[in-house]
C-alpha cells in the first residue's frame, strides 16, 4: 500500500543536492509527484509531495536525517479532499496597498474553510495618486456552495479601494 504526504526540507542549498534527494527517495520505492522549490542566498526551501510504500516512510525520513544533518525536514499527511464538493476559482484582488495586506487576505480565506492553491502577488507604485497599488491574482478551492458575491463581499472592508474580480 503507498502512502502520500507532504515533505518540507529547508537548509543550504548545494550542486546537486535535489537531485541526491529524490535518488534517495526513490531508493526505497518513492517518487516526487510534484515539488515547489524556492532558492534565495544560498539557501533553498522545497515543498514535496511524495508517494512511497507505507512500510518504508519512516525509513526513509530517519535516512534522510542521517544522511542530510544541515537538513531540516518537516512531514505532514495528506487529509483526502472531497472532490466531489469543491470547486476552483480563479480571482484577482486589486486594492490600495497598506502594511499586512497579504496576511489578511490570507487570514480571511482560512477562517472561510478556503484552501489558496496558488497565488502571485504585485505592487506598484502610482506617482499620480501618491500610493502603491496592491494586485494578487490567486487560484483557490472552495465549496461548491459558497456562493461568489459572498467571496466578494469577505474583501469589502479589507483595504481602501478592494476590487475582487473573479476570473472566467
Amino acid at each position: 500500500m503507498q502512502q502520500t504526504f507532504i515533505t518540507t526540507v529547508t537548509g543550504e542549498d548545494s550542486p546537486e543536492l535535489l537531485k541526491s534527494l529524490a535518488q534517495r527517495t526513490r531508493t526505497f520505492g518513492g517518487e516526487w509527484l510534484s515539488s515547489k522549490v524556492i532558492k534565495t542566498s544560498g539557501r533553498f526551501a522545497a515543498l514535496m509531495k511524495v508517494s512511497i510504500p507505507t512500510s518504508k516512510e519512516e525509513e526513509l525520513m530517519s535516512t534522510l536525517q542521517t544522511d542530510y544533518p544541515d537538513l531540516m525536514f518537516s512531514n505532514s499527511s495528506l487529509s483526502p479532499l472531497d472532490k466531489e464538493n469543491i470547486q476552483t476559482v480563479s480571482l484577482t484582488i486589486d486594492s490600495t496597498d497598506r502594511p499586512g495586506l497579504t496576511k489578511d487576505i490570507c487570514k480571511i480565506f482560512e477562517d472561510m474553510n478556503i484552501i489558496i492553491d496558488s497565488m502571485e502577488i504585485h505592487r506598484f507604485p502610482v506617482v499620480l495618486i501618491g500610493k502603491t497599488v496592491y494586485n494578487a491574482k490567486l487560484v483557490i478551492s472552495m465549496s461548491i456552495n459558497m456562493r461568489e458575491a459572498t467571496l466578494e463581499a469577505m474583501f469589502s472592508d479589507l483595504s481602501e479601494n478592494v476590487r475582487v474580480t473573479l476570473d472566467q
